[in-house]
């Protein structure tokens, strides 16, 4: 048996497109009273995207964009643009689930972002990998191997 001290806890994010918000091939990254930040990008050409939600969630299967957290996004862009959305402008959405280290924060958006590594060397050594994100993986991949690579033999 593998003695993990670390877990993941599971935190979904959902995304809207509408059709173009503004002109123009630059992103914003708009502040929100509850302290988080929604992000709008031109997609494909014609439309915006905007993103994303924090929702604790207990499976993977239960990545789906809920009616709250469509009116939060459009909530959060109306706050910053003239022009003004809805939910009947969404084009469509989506929603990811995010395998976050639990760091024990009580709300899922305070849950960091980083990542925990664990090696258990009682048996062939097996490195355990919590949280983490893709624009970290570089770094991530980097220590795993300064972490697992001496138990392997490899010269890091």
């Amino acid at each position: 048996a593998i003695a993990n001290h670390s877990r993941i806890r599971l935190v979904k994010g959902s995304h809207i497109v509408v059709p173009r918000l503004y002109d123009g091939d630059h992103a914003y990254i708009l502040q929100q009273p509850d302290r988080r930040i929604v992000f709008a990008i031109p997609y494909e050409g014609d439309f915006t995207e905007i993103g994303t939600t924090d929702i604790p969630v207990d499976r993977p299967e239960d990545a789906i964009c809920s009616q709250e957290e469509r009116a939060y996004l459009c909530e959060a862009v109306n706050r910053y643009f003239t022009r003004q959305i809805t939910s009947g402008d969404i084009v469509w959405s989506w929603s990811g689930v995010r395998p976050l280290h639990d760091d024990g924060a009580a709300r899922a958006q305070s849950v960091t972002r980083d990542y925990a590594l664990e090696l258990d060397e009682n048996g062939p050594p097996l490195l355990s990998v919590f949280g983490g994100k893709i624009t970290t993986a570089r770094a991530l991949a980097e220590e795993a191997l300064a972490k697992i690579g001496p138990a392997l033999g490899a010269k890091v």
